[in-house]
């Protein structure tokens, strides 16, 4: 048996080789980032935070997952955001998609805001932001529920992704003349 094996080592050690990505060794063999079920598993934590708050049925308003360092949105914090409110309205809230202010907009902007929104006969409703951070190899997000009217938070959750090939790929703002920009930082034109 040991003579039948012995001439198929070095194939099976090149292809291992040949698997791997340079800086990420046995890349090929790493579970993949699974964004669906961590943002449904996100929104079943916050929904059962709004259930504890007897906010079981509330309308929430979708904001941003901003980023924490400068920079604008990406297209992995509009997924995110549009998964966990997918979630949401699995477990029974109701989404506006009416533009939210950003969190600190939220609630550091003074007393007057419940005034103002009772004065012109809005109903005061829960606000979905939150905010994330790349760091070498993981991405740490952030979400919160805040009550608009009372300028509090009543749900929060934290969790953190594997930067994979995907979520790298996500975290890449395309550019609109038609430039990428790779890990570097340098901008390219893909062929």
């Amino acid at each position: 048996m040991r003579r039948l094996l012995a001439p198929l080592l070095p194939l099976l050690l090149l292809a291992t080789l040949a698997a791997c990505t340079p800086g990420q060794p046995f890349a090929a063999f790493q579970p993949r980032t699974d964004l669906v079920r961590l943002a449904d598993t996100a929104a079943g934590r916050l929904s059962a935070q709004l259930q504890e708050e007897g906010r079981a049925a509330a309308t929430i308003r979708l904001g941003r997952l901003e980023p924490v360092v400068g920079g604008s949105e990406t297209p992995l914090s509009e997924m995110l955001m549009e998964q966990v409110a997918a979630g949401l309205v699995r477990r029974g809230h109701v989404i506006d998609r009416s533009l939210a202010p950003s969190l600190p907009e939220l609630l550091f902007q003074g007393p007057q805001r419940p005034r103002e929104l009772t004065l012109r006969g809005i109903a005061p409703t829960l606000d979905l932001g939150g905010t994330y951070a790349a760091g070498r190899d993981r991405v740490f997000v952030s979400l919160r529920v805040a009550d608009s009217a009372e300028q509090r938070l009543l749900a929060a959750d934290d969790f953190d992704l594997r930067q994979d090939a995907d979520v790298r790929a996500l975290l890449v703002n395309p550019d609109p003349a038609g430039y990428r920009r790779d890990l570097a930082g340098n901008y390219y034109l893909p062929r």
